[in-house]
């Protein structure tokens, strides 16, 4: 087994308690390569026509993910390969045994990444029009596999507090063929203070948010009848008053009085508890 740092074995030790042996035993087991097709640039199906590595078999959890094995590690494999490419024979034997020096990669084809980085975005399950911040995103496994499948719609802030980080992050982004990604180099404190609750956002609150404003439009409509009635009631009822004080109308006087002046009250008072009615929607 490896030599590992003290420190870390104890603080991983402190961490998994009784799976801290499982953890050590995995040092001495061969480790697992991965690499995830860009759905942005093809479909697995065209990726597996063109591959020209072997033993590629899925990775559970991720669709577009597959385990690639090194050709002097063949009899490692625990399954056998979906199958082999029809490219395999065409291609140099470096070539076929490094992933990550072949031009499909440089063209974004696929990115290479460990298996288990891969279930965060499974997770996830992003989709099409969303907006979606991945605070601490170099060098852009997650990035680059959320972005796929939100299929270049909606908003997607990838954030790399380290500027030499952030680089790589973008190199990766450009070499995917991204759309719809903003990188940015800063501190969260920063991004909350220009985003606040931006990202906060999904279809039911969209759906409830449309519901609040059409009430409220609707609230306007009938706020507006309010007032053009109360005007004309105020014209109407003040040239009666007028007429009933200038004719000396003891009864007209008291019934104009008893009758107009709760409802001149209670509508003024209604419009003035919302002076800016008009604003409200």
């Amino acid at each position: 087994m490896m030599q590992l740092p003290r420190d870390f074995m104890i603080r991983m030790q402190d961490m998994l308690q009784e799976a801290y042996p499982a953890f050590l035993r995995s040092y001495e087991q061969n480790k697992y390569q991965a690499l995830r097709v860009n759905t942005l640039k093809g479909t697995t199906d065209e990726f597996l026509n063109k591959v020209p590595f072997w033993g590629l078999t899925r990775v559970p959890w991720e669709a577009r993910g597959f385990y690639y094995v090194q050709e002097d590690e063949k009899n490692l494999s625990e399954t056998e390969p979906i199958q082999k490419s029809k490219a395999v024979d065409s291609e140099p034997l470096q070539d076929k045994l490094q992933p990550g020096k072949h031009p499909l990669h440089d063209a974004g084809v696929y990115y290479i990444q460990e298996p288990s980085a891969m279930a965060p975005a499974v997770y996830l399950e992003a989709k099409p029009g969303e907006r979606i911040l991945d605070l601490c995103a170099a060098p852009g496994g997650k990035t680059t596999q959320i972005a796929a499948d939100m299929c270049q719609e909606g908003i997607l802030v990838c954030n790399e507090i380290h500027p030499t980080r952030a680089k790589i992050l973008s190199e990766n982004v450009e070499r995917m063929g991204i759309r719809n990604a903003l990188v940015t180099n800063e501190t969260p404190q920063r991004l909350s203070e220009v985003f606040g609750a931006y990202f906060d956002y999904n279809k039911k609150h969209q759906d409830w948010m449309e519901k609040i404003m059409e009430e409220r439009t609707d609230s306007r409509r009938y706020d507006m009848f309010t007032v053009l009635f109360t005007i004309l009631t105020f014209i109407v009822f003040g040239k009666l008053l007028i007429f009933a004080i200038k004719a000396s109308w003891g009864l007209a006087r008291i019934l104009v009085t008893v009758l107009f002046l709760p409802f001149v009250l209670w509508q003024g008072l209604y419009i003035l508890q919302s002076p800016f009615w008009w604003l409200q929607a």
